[in-house]
């Protein structure tokens, strides 16, 4: 089979879903259509910035003529979507090759299996963003601004509609998102960091340091050196993400953001760190049973009631969320929790064993890959066996501002997918605060 990855290389997530797909056998070809961050492994085969690549064929062809621009600007975009063409199974993470995703019509027209993988601002709609924080009981969270509202909806709308599989979660959802596939690590790139010293190192590795809670960190270390804690820091800022997986082997405590998790928490488990991360409420937990019930009932009947029994039938969809082994912090108790483990040698021992059999048992890409083709290959196991996550948030919870314009694309980009034969079966019919589903 052959799998065709695009169009920008998040996190490195080219690399991870390209080994998985090729530890199954399959032939992966990877585009990048932009330019990749410094700290971005740089797996593509392909980079498509064609404003750069065509740049350079001007340089050579020592033509300044804008129509040769256009020219070879578009040649590459082609050679890129021919590639698309050939393969089976099109995953796209952060865009398509199309503004207004066309190009998902068309491959689908051709037969072609469609992943869309949800990541960041894209899919994001901060007035949603903020609301869902709140309604799931999180820290409050500080990121990046999102793109205009008529640009998320029709992306996310678009992908809904068309895509085979979604991956990763939106807060203006309406279509149950795949999750387990988000937890992929190379465990062969990272090196072990070795026991747990008595005196730690703690590493603290900012992409963002408003949004990773850096400045709440470094007045942590502060006040703990002041009170006479032994410990040493390290901080490692805009490092090619190679380099940086080294850098989790020199630490014992690697303190993540305070304020949204990432994959750079899986990567210090892998390592043996004891990880300090973003804290999730005892809420996340009891909205999933919510969301699940009808499910669980049908599954357990008068079991039901019993929690071990949910919690069972949770886990075999998304194992990952019940034995995730980060200690979780907010900004509020960041500071004792790392005190406590700075402090406690023998549980700092026991949270890096529990890392490393963590990632060792749920991260390898190979699982993640696999479990996305077969749902592809049968999408009724993706109800069947809960492994995704449907919270209906957009549908049954959220407040939109009061705004007629606001709300009358909701409700047209709505209405795109009202059809689908997926709505019926989690949308449910209402009218609350302007939104009509």
């Amino acid at each position: 089979m052959k799998i065709f990855i695009g169009m920008h290389n998040i996190t490195s997530l080219f690399h991870e879903y390209a080994m998985g797909f090729r530890a199954l056998g399959h032939e992966v070809f990877t585009v990048e259509a932009g330019e990749a961050p410094p700290h971005v492994d740089g797996v593509t085969d392909v980079d498509m910035d064609v404003f750069n690549l065509a740049r350079m064929r001007l340089l050579r062809e020592k033509s300044t003529e804008p129509a040769r621009w256009i020219h070879w600007v578009n040649r590459y975009r082609e050679m890129a979507w021919e590639k698309a063409l050939e393969a089976d199974v099109c995953l796209f993470i952060w865009n398509t090759f199309s503004p207004d995703c066309r190009d998902l019509v068309e491959l689908k027209r051709r037969g072609k299996k469609i992943i869309v993988r949800f990541i960041g601002a894209e899919s994001r709609i901060d007035h949603a963003d903020e609301q869902f924080t709140r309604h799931m009981g999180l820290p409050p969270t500080r990121r990046p601004g999102s793109h205009p509202l008529h640009d998320t909806l029709h992306y996310v709308r678009m992908a809904e509609k068309h895509a085979d599989l979604i991956l990763g979660f939106t807060a203006v959802g309406l279509r149950p998102a795949h999750c387990a596939s988000v937890t992929m690590v190379d465990r062969a790139r990272i090196p072990k960091s070795g026991p747990q010293r008595e005196i730690p190192l703690l590493l603290h590795a900012p992409s963002g340091r408003q949004r990773k809670g850096t400045g709440e960190w470094l007045r942590i270390f502060d006040e703990l050196h002041a009170a006479g804690l032994r410990f040493g820091v390290k901080i490692c800022e805009r490092m090619p993400h190679l380099d940086f997986l080294r850098e989790y082997a020199t630490a014992d405590i690697y303190c993540g953001s305070l304020y949204i998790g990432g994959k750079a928490d899986r990567e210090s488990l892998a390592a043996g760190n004891v990880v300090l991360s973003t804290a999730l409420s005892a809420k996340r937990y009891s909205t999933l049973v919510e969301a699940h019930a009808e499910k669980i009932k049908e599954r357990f009947g008068d079991q039901a009631k019993d929690d071990a029994a949910i919690r069972e039938y949770l886990r075999q969809g998304n194992p990952h969320m019940f034995d995730y082994p980060v200690v979780r912090v907010s900004p509020e108790s960041a500071k004792d929790t790392l005190a406590e483990y700075i402090g406690n040698y023998a549980l700092r021992s026991k949270q890096s064993e529990e890392g490393c059999q963590f990632v060792e048992r749920y991260c390898d890409p190979a699982l993640a890959c696999a479990q996305m083709l077969e749902i592809l290959d049968e999408p009724e196991s993706l109800q069947s066996q809960a492994r995704q996550i449907s919270l209906g948030f957009f549908n049954q919870a959220y407040d939109p501002p009061d705004d007629p314009e606001q709300l009358a694309l909701y409700n047209n980009y709505t209405q795109m997918v009202k059809p689908c034969p997926w709505y019926k079966r989690y949308v449910t019919p209402c009218e609350r605060h302007g939104l009509h589903f």
